[in-house]
Formats: structure tokens, C-alpha cells, sequence
């Protein structure tokens, strides 16, 4: 009888993905850290650390290469705008590739109270087009509202495209793809899992909540379609914020983020509202920065967001910030979804992106340049009235941590460049 041993197979194809998978790593990580934790990954987890890194660590996006100079009309008018901010307005034209445009006209919504019947109306006063990008498409019955309004503007005859993300859409059930198609709606999902052939990406999502009606008006910002935005079916409340924009910038609206930029350009005041803030090194380092040299660097985050494990790895940030003067506030319930950046009570950054690596890095995001005094001023009360009945958190508060919870965050922080 002989008896052969399996043994060398596995540990062959072992070394083989390992070393396959490090050395791809190696040669497409931009960032020394990241190549070496996933060289790791891939070299100490047998198997699973070239599982995770197929799902995880390979970027699947691909930016045009910039081109760096003006962009302007012939014959246009430039846009006027502060001195000060000359500088931010040239990176903005050379990141977006597009110029600054005058003549639009931005709303604040609060909540899916006030935004929802807004974005309803438009669709139903639409008469050419409407098109719709979210990341969750919710059946209750507030989605179903827009389900409804959207086979509407069909019999219409309006050129309707809905665009719902592929891992969003799973959040509900039933799916809302399959009962637009059935209500006549033309609807896609973006990069959706499959069994046959395989496909699962767990990054590169479509982040973005765009609503486009006539090309005319246009809908932007953190709210995803459902009755979560108005505590509805879910039965938790989350608090957001959308706009209403018309003017030029509905055909262009921005594809780049710019916000480290913004930052060391700050003279007075820095307000920063995320869900979530696993920020690069980059820029925890210019908000440090900002601080120490005078400006008022303010950071208003949930107690609680719908990610546990983010709020701990944010924890671990949230220390040495405090320490270098970040007034950083912790909002008690409802969760806040909304997405705010706003420098000087001047310049503001709208749209769909949180401080965290899936949306600065994974994501597609859609994001709004604005530049102008009253409205900016609206969205620094707004931020400041959030952060009027909370106190914000002191070196002591943050040092009297305990042990255990600081390890783990410490943990969770150690894994935040693949959450």
C-alpha cells in the first residue's frame, strides 16, 4: 500500500498565493503601510489573507490622469470670490478639471421631511428627465413613494434612469430594482454580487445620492431614499441633510475631494460633521496643524453611529486631536448622518462623502464646492447649534479612558484603513 501525503500541495499553493498576493502589494500600494499590513496579512493568515485581500485590498479604481492648467469658457465671465480663497479656488479647477461657476442658487434641506416632498414634487413637475443615483433604495412605504412617482414620469414618457448600489440594495427587502423594472422604470444596479461568475466588491461602491430632474435642478447630499431619513419603518430616527441646487453646477457637478487643501488654507475656523472619521494621516496632521496655529478646529461626530467598531477605531484618533486643540463634540441621539465641511463661514464642501478611507479612497462620491458667504454662514449656525447644548470633550475626559476600551479601539483603529 502507498500512501502520498496532500500535505506539500497545500502548503506549495500556500506560499504561491501569499507570494503572488505580497508582491502585487508591493508594487500597487502607494502608501508603505498598507503594503506591509497586507504583506502580512497575506504571509501569517494561510489561505484567508488572500481571500481577504482579493475582497479588500485590491483597488479596482482608476482616475484619469489630471491635467493641470485653466479650463475657462471663451467668452465666460469669471466668477467672483474672496481673495483669500484664490488659492483653493485654483486647486479646486485643477483637481475637478472644472471652473468655478457663478449664478447658482443652493437650499438647505433638513431631514427627509423637508427634502422628500421637495424631491417628489420635482419628479412629478418633471419634463424631459430625471435621474437618480442612491446607495439605498428602501420598499417601505416611503420609498415606495418614489417608486411610484418615478413610473409616473414613465407614463410620461420622460426618460427616466434609476441607479441603485449593488451592496446598498441589499439593506431592504424586497429589493427595489425588481419592482421598478416591473412598474416600467428603467433601473440598474451598480456592481451587484453574483454567484456565476464569481464577483464580490466589497469596495468601490456608489456612495453618491443624486437626484437630476430636466438638467435643470438637483438633488445632493447623505440622505439614501427610505423612511429611516423620517423615522419611519425602521423605527430609528437619522438625522441628515440634503440641497437643492440650480445654476450651472447641476451639469458639473465635482468628482475630486479637495478638503486637506481647504484645511491649511483656514484663517478663522475649521467645522467638520461626519458619521464616521477614520481620516487619513494627511489630514489629522493639517487639522492638528490648524489648531496649534490659532484656528478654531471644531469636529462634531455621533456618540453612536450604526458602526460600532467605526466609532471605537475613531475613539483612538480622538486623543491626540484633543490635545492639540480640536474641540471635538459627541452629538447624542438620533444619529446624524449629515456630511458638512466648512471653512471661515465662507467655503463649504457638500455633498456625499464622510472622513473615512471607503469614501476618500473606495467609494464614488459626488461633492459641491460652494462659495458664498450667506449660505456657508447658514451651514456654520446649523453646525454650531448642534454643538450649543454639547460639551465638548477635554484632555482629561479622553485620558480617563480605561484599559480595555482602549485596546480595543486601538484594535479597531488598526484595521480602519480596510473598514
Amino acid at each position: 500500500m502507498h500512501l502520498h501525503s496532500s500535505g506539500p500541495i497545500f502548503v506549495s499553493a500556500y506560499i504561491l498565493g501569499a507570494g503572488v498576493a505580497s508582491l502585487h502589494a508591493l508594487l500597487t500600494k502607494t502608501d508603505p503601510r498598507s503594503a506591509l499590513s497586507w504583506i502580512a496579512v497575506c504571509s501569517l493568515i494561510p489561505y484567508g489573507g488572500v481571500v481577504l485581500y482579493a475582497l479588500f485590498g485590491i483597488n479596482r479604481v482608476r482616475r484619469p490622469q489630471l491635467v493641470w492648467g485653466a479650463t475657462t469658457t471663451p467668452g465666460a465671465s469669471e466668477p467672483t470670490y474672496p481673495a483669500h480663497l484664490a488659492a483653493q479656488v485654483r486647486i479646486g479647477d485643477a483637481l475637478t478639471r472644472r471652473p468655478l461657476e457663478s449664478g447658482n442658487v443652493l437650499e438647505t434641506l433638513y431631514d427627509g421631511e423637508q427634502a422628500f416632498p421637495r424631491m417628489l414634487e420635482a419628479i412629478a413637475g418633471a419634463r424631459e428627465s430625471v435621474w437618480l443615483s442612491t446607495y439605498i433604495f428602501q420598499t417601505d412605504a416611503v420609498g415606495r413613494q418614489f417608486v411610484d412617482a418615478l413610473a409616473a414620469a414613465v407614463r410620461r414618457q420622460l426618460k427616466v434612469r434609476v441607479l441603485v448600489d449593488g451592496i446598498g440594495e441589499w439593506y431592504d427587502w424586497p429589493h427595489v430594482v425588481p419592482i421598478l423594472r416591473r412598474a416600467g422604470v428603467r433601473a440598474e444596479r451598480f456592481l451587484p454580487p453574483r454567484l456565476l461568475p464569481p464577483s464580490l466588491s466589497l469596495n468601490c461602491r456608489n456612495h453618491r445620492k443624486i437626484l437630476v430632474v430636466d438638467g435643470a435642478v438637483a438633488y445632493i447630499g447623505g440622505m439614501n431614499l427610505g423612511g429611516r431619513e423620517v423615522g419611519g419603518s425602521t423605527g430609528r430616527r437619522i438625522s441628515d441633510i440634503h440641497f437643492r441646487l440650480r445654476g450651472p453646477i447641476v451639469a458639473q457637478l465635482g468628482e475630486a475631494l479637495i478638503i486637506l487643501s481647504a484645511v491649511t488654507s483656514a484663517e478663522r475656523q475649521v467645522q467638520i460633521m461626519t458619521p464616521y472619521f477614520i481620516p487619513p494621516l494627511e489630514l489629522v496632521a493639517a487639522l492638528e496643524a490648524a489648531a496649534l496655529r490659532g484656528v478654531d478646529v471644531c469636529l462634531v461626530l455621533p456618540r453612536r453611529s450604526n458602526l460600532r467598531y467605526i466609532d471605537w477605531a475613531t475613539l483612538h484618533w480622538i486623543p491626540a486631536l484633543v490635545r492639540r486643540g480640536v474641540r471635538v463634540y459627541l452629538q447624542e441621539p438620533p444619529f446624524s448622518h449629515a456630511k458638512l465641511f466648512v471653512i471661515d463661514g465662507r467655503y463649504a464642501h457638500v455633498g456625499s462623502v464622510n472622513v473615512d478611507t471607503r469614501s476618500l479612497r473606495l467609494n464614488f462620491e459626488i461633492a459641491v464646492e460652494v462659495y458664498d458667504e450667506d449660505f456657508c454662514g447658514e451651514l456654520s449656525a446649523f453646525i454650531a447649534q448642534c454643538t450649543a447644548t454639547v460639551t465638548p470633550l477635554t484632555a482629561q475626559s479622553v485620558e480617563a479612558v480605561k484599559l480595555p476600551a482602549r485596546v480595543r479601539n486601538a484594535l479597531c483603529w488598526l484595521v480602519s484603513p480596510y473598514l
